[in-house]
């Protein structure tokens, strides 16, 4: 889904943070929605590139992959034939032996509950081309994982981040390539970016009225050198930058053990609405700076002042799922 930024407050954040068979059991992650089973393995996609093709127009998508035994005994996992890719048009595409891989993922028989197995599927598909599914089905489970594309800048092509959304029960978890997982409702709409300068990565939205009161995660690169407390105070002098700021409160804390800074303030934001049109709105919002691994993150709950208190406890539950996962 393309990212539309819809709120100027979020702009300035991004100067700071600079079909099977019936017996089947299916799990989905983030497929339209729909309703999810219980299968007995989990497929992670640890990362993906492109390779040139021999075909004229046409490229090699490589996705190196895990699949996990859950809780089959006896079970045979990791066939590469298993697996199909899906672009937008419709089309599909099988595993492609042709692509010579060095470290092709290869099936391992009769598997344990915990035991996995990783490595490289590739499928030959024309440049121009939208991945939108990758699907693996063993004929006894599926698992589909519904992909988010960005532009590839060495090929010009659209090619799929790792970021994927897997539906557990009534909650849905985005794993993120920048390292995190944050887990909402499944019910709720949501948006995320596809545009590589674009920081706002992820875009939940807490009611389907509203195009501004909702929960958002961005990243960047820390710069050489710079510290959270460097972080911080950036993002910190930016905001100020807003009529009427006002900083309610600031406190140290932490997010999934790692050091954190965390203000509350409101200001007068001039706001983009859905019809186009722009507004200055009364917004208030909670924000959360923390740095892991070389990367810094915002982590943040906005919403016009008179939503802010009825919002308030749902956005934090999700921001309290927020999870590191490098």
């Amino acid at each position: 889904m393309q990212f539309k930024p819809i709120i100027t407050a979020i702009l300035v954040l991004l100067l700071l943070v600079a079909a099977s068979g019936c017996t089947t059991k299916e799990t989905t992650k983030n497929e339209s929605g729909s309703s999810t089973g219980n299968s007995n393995v989990d497929v992670t996609i640890n990362s993906n590139y492109t390779s040139q093709s021999t075909k004229t127009g046409y490229q090699y998508l490589v996705f190196d992959v895990t699949v996990k035994n859950l809780n089959e005994k006896d079970s045979d996992i990791g066939n590469p034939n298993y697996f199909k890719l899906t672009t937008a048009d419709g089309s599909v595409y099988e595993y492609s032996y042709l692509s010579s891989l060095s470290n092709a993922i290869s099936s391992v028989s009769h598997t344990n509950p915990g035991e996995k197995v990783t490595g490289a599927v590739a499928f030959e598909i024309p440049k121009n081309a939208q991945p939108t599914k990758l699907q693996y089905n063993d004929y006894s489970n599926q698992v589909v994982i519904n992909l988010t594309s960005v532009t590839s800048a060495s090929t010009g092509s659209s090619v799929p981040s790792v970021s994927s959304e897997k539906t557990v029960g009534n909650k849905t978890i985005f794993t993120s390539s920048r390292g995190y997982s944050i887990t909402y409702p499944k019910t709720l709409k949501t948006d995320y970016s596809t545009d590589p300068s674009t920081l706002v990565e992820l875009y939940v939205f807490l009611t389907p009225s509203s195009s501004v009161d909702g929960v958002t995660v961005a990243t960047r690169n820390l710069h050489t050198g710079e510290s959270l407390e460097d972080f911080r105070a950036t993002g910190v002098n930016d905001l100020q930058k807003f009529s009427n700021f006002q900083q309610i409160s600031s406190q140290a804390t932490t997010v999934d053990g790692k050091p954190a800074y965390k203000i509350v303030w409101q200001a007068t934001v001039p706001t983009q609405m859905p019809s186009g049109s722009t507004q200055n709105l009364a917004i208030k919002s909670t924000q959360i700076y923390t740095v892991n691994n070389g990367i810094a993150y915002v982590i943040g709950y906005k919403a016009t002042q008179d939503n802010y208190d009825t919002y308030i406890a749902q956005a934090q539950q999700i921001i309290d799922s927020f999870k590191f996962i490098s």
